[in-house]
């Protein structure tokens, strides 16, 4: 687009534009910001679910060896043992469905970045 033939009015309205399309990638910038902290948070929890859990294998296991009846503890165990891997698994599902996302948006406002920059090249005559 030849941007040397347009009148001021359809300049600035061009320029009201680009500005917009700036507060967006902001606007998505701080959306990232805040599921990034999100995914972080989660990271955090699961690894104090992971200690937790561990804490309780430990203590299943020091029961276990002062019970007579220790066949029916390590079935305890193993059980809780499947349920900490199952919930790990679900943890590090929700994890990379928010690292896919962030990756998504980035990817989004990367295109919009440089497009934005493909434009006020235009402008200016690059």
């Amino acid at each position: 687009m030849d941007y040397t033939k347009l009148k001021k009015e359809e300049l600035i309205v061009i320029l009201e534009e680009q500005r917009h399309l700036a507060e967006a990638v902001n606007a998505k910038d701080a959306e990232i910001s805040k599921l990034s902290a999100m995914v972080s948070e989660l990271k955090f929890k699961g690894i104090e679910e992971k200690n937790i859990l561990n804490g309780k294998i430990s203590e299943l296991e020091n029961k276990l060896r002062n019970i007579p009846n220790v066949s029916t503890m390590e079935e305890s165990a193993k059980k809780l043992d499947a349920e900490y891997k199952k919930l790990l698994a679900f943890s590090n599902q929700h994890i990379n469905v928010f690292k896919n996302t962030l990756k998504a948006l980035q990817g989004t406002l990367d295109n919009a970045i440089e497009l934005q920059d493909i434009i006020v090249n235009d402008m200016i005559g690059k």
